[in-house]
């Protein structure tokens, strides 16, 4: 046998271990260039306009419009949505009289989810200038740049006792919401005898005399009086102590 075709058996595998080593140096060169170029694309994500807010949607409002909470977030479509601040742009909304609380969350790729909790309004009372909403904790609050529009809630003429008021507000949130809703206007109208004395305008055409004090209870009567009633004739539903219908024609 020619010794030159001899191939010992330590040569084969010192060959076999370079040829592995370079299989895993190109390996690892793969990864590391699959790497890089992976972070490439991430700055490049980031820097574009592909990572900016496409839409923003808003759901839990009643009173403030969508545009306005929108506009009130400064979330638009320069912003990045890797890059907001979620608890700050929270922490601003709630600064607001009517938000009782927000949350924000992000709907990849390209969407920003508010969901507001407002405080009630429990009704409008007229001002010098326009009607201010009074709210569920008690705070009333001016209709700046018109967010109101006056149907989510009963307007309220003649307060001029505040504490009156402020019962009457507290009376109005204690209503179920099926008879708040069918309230359109209360006037406070106090006489010697009853200085808690209100008159109401129903949604339904109906007008109710009642008083403040033990309203939101009184009140639970109203819809099954109104089912007795024939909605062709006009009239006042005296509520109280008892409840009767006065039939009473008015003047358009």
């Amino acid at each position: 046998m020619d010794k030159k075709n001899i191939v010992s058996i330590d040569e084969k595998q010192k060959t076999d271990l370079k040829q592995t080593d370079k299989r895993k140096a190109k390996r690892k060169l793969f990864f590391y260039l699959f790497i890089f170029l992976i972070l490439i694309l991430i700055i490049i994500y980031l820097q574009s306009s592909l990572s900016h807010v496409k839409e923003v949607k808003v759901k839990g409002n009643q009173v403030l419009s969508e545009s306005t909470i929108v506009n009130m977030s400064k979330i638009d479509t320069e912003t990045n949505i890797w890059n907001l601040s979620t608890n700050k742009k929270e922490f601003e909304l709630e600064k607001h009289p009517i938000i009782k609380s927000v949350k924000i969350e992000r709907d990849l790729p390209s969407t920003v989810m508010i969901d507001v909790t407002e405080y009630k309004v429990l009704g409008y009372i007229k001002s010098k200038k326009d009607y201010q909403a009074i709210l569920e904790d008690g705070n009333i609050i001016k209709n700046e740049k018109n967010i109101f529009d006056y149907s989510n809630a009963p307007l309220l003429h003649g307060f001029k006792d505040k504490k009156l008021l402020k019962r009457m507000a507290e009376e109005l949130n204690e209503l179920p919401e099926n008879i708040f809703q069918m309230i359109s206007e209360i006037y406070w109208m106090p006489d010697k005898n009853n200085e808690y004395k209100i008159e109401m305008f129903m949604v339904d055409g109906f007008v109710v005399d009642t008083t403040i004090r033990g309203f939101s209870e009184n009140m639970k009567v109203y819809p099954s009086i109104v089912l007795q009633l024939d909605s062709t004739k006009q009239g006042i539903i005296h509520i109280g102590k008892g409840s009767y219908f006065e039939e009473k024609k008015y003047k358009n």
